[in-house]
């Protein structure tokens, strides 16, 4: 096949990875962080009223404070590990910035 004359017209062009992020998460990027660990807390406190709130689950013999502390547990690690990862890429793209466009310290002659 010939290099650039494999374009077939209905085939779509490969999507960046800067297309395939998420409009909010791209806006507002502390959203998804903050989100997670308001629901690990919300379940965390879930976790010691367990009773009233699922009385289903306490008919059937289920305790609601491991199920309700596992699911907080697990939101609140992924909210931390997404804050995480949210500074990296800010410091990352701030870097690339950097390296792109470097300033001279040297004076352009006129």
């Amino acid at each position: 096949m010939i290099r650039g004359h494999d374009d077939l017209p209905g085939l779509k062009q490969p999507v960046t990875k800067r297309e395939q992020a998420s409009f909010l998460r791209l806006k507002y990027p502390v959203l998804i962080p903050l989100l997670l660990l308001g629901c690990a807390l919300i379940t965390g406190r879930a976790a010691f009223s367990g009773e009233d709130l699922f009385p289903g689950l306490t008919l059937i013999g289920v305790s609601t404070i491991p199920l309700c502390s596992s699911i907080a547990l697990v939101a609140g690690i992924s909210g931390i590990l997404t804050s995480i990862v949210g500074i990296i890429e800010y410091i990352d793209r701030q870097s690339i910035r950097a390296a792109m466009f470097p300033e001279s310290k040297e004076q352009k002659p006129c």
